[in-house]
């Protein structure tokens, strides 16, 4: 028997009952716990470590805005793998930041929207989520920590 076929069998074996004949004991007591559950948050990224973006990469970014008016600023980078990562804060033409900044991610040359308001600024553009990829994840969120403590 393959170590997969045992698992598999204790699997089942624990979820049928197991070997216990002695149905008469009633439902067996469960645990639950209604303490919340704290993410381990992740410590601010040093300012020294914030690399501002390419300005070829925030263009590329501007380009796929829908709005031509809209422009991103207190843009920052990161790569992790064949990523690259660029957060940045989105304001329309009146100066008016968006609440929610954008992340984009480059694959090779390709520019996909990973956050929901890169998404609804960039509509044209895939959507970076189908790449495994999340606004999130330790990546952009730590470039997150560089463009809030950028923001006037």
């Amino acid at each position: 028997m393959t170590v997969a076929a045992a698992a598999v069998l204790l699997v089942l074996t624990a979820a049928c009952g197991g070997d216990d004949d002695d149905e008469s004991d009633g439902p067996r007591p469960t645990t639950t716990s209604t303490e919340p559950v704290t993410l381990p948050t992740l410590p601010p990224v040093p300012a020294s470590e914030c690399r501002p973006a390419d300005q070829s990469d925030v263009n590329t970014v501007l380009l796929s805005m829908t709005n031509v008016n809209s422009t991103v600023a207190e843009a920052f980078t990161a790569t992790q793998g064949q990523f690259r990562y660029i957060d940045a804060n989105i304001y329309d033409t009146d100066g008016d930041r968006d609440p929610n900044p954008g992340v984009w991610v480059f694959d090779g040359p390709a520019l996909f929207a990973v956050s929901d308001s890169a998404a609804a600024h960039s509509d044209a553009l895939p959507d970076g989520r189908t790449l495994g990829l999340a606004a999130a994840d330790p990546v952009p969120s730590a470039l997150m920590a560089c463009v809030t403590a950028a923001t006037p």
